[in-house]
């Protein structure tokens, strides 16, 4: 059975590392997480014509868009991640519940402000590491 994305969500730290406080990103109306893995082309003289490749490193990236929520302070922290090339805590949580977590950097971060419509924020994360179970 299929599952309503309205339920996952993505959340930042605006804590501390020693006391970690997890908030949502206000009015998230869209997310990507994606994940991808490099190929490591192995053929050598003896593959004949067809390559071969083993698996390489495996990377991870989000993508979202929200509602603009000025004093937000997840916003606060997602713009300061974008201006001053900070590391940041993220967690994904499906239905109320923490799922996994990652460090993240913010790689674009953009505002639209349409007339007559509301204000939204589209920012892209790199995850650096793995996820983690919570």
């Amino acid at each position: 059975m299929g599952m309503n994305g309205s339920d996952v969500l993505i959340l930042v730290n605006t804590g501390t590392d020693a006391v970690p406080i997890y908030q949502a990103v206000a009015s998230q109306r869209d997310l990507t997480v994606e994940g991808s893995a490099d190929e490591i082309d192995t053929s050598n003289k003896t593959s004949g014509r067809f390559a071969e490749f083993i698996p390489g490193r495996v990377s991870s990236t989000i993508s979202f868009e929200s509602m603009y929520v000025p004093n937000d302070g997840s916003y606060a922290v997602l713009r300061q991640s974008m201006e001053f090339g900070l590391f940041l805590k993220i967690r994904r949580e499906y239905a109320g519940e923490a799922e996994r977590e990652a460090d993240a950097f913010v790689t674009s971060l953009s505002e639209s402000f349409p007339d007559q419509e509301p204000g939204i924020v589209s920012a892209t994360m790199r995850i650096t590491g793995p996820w983690r179970a919570v």
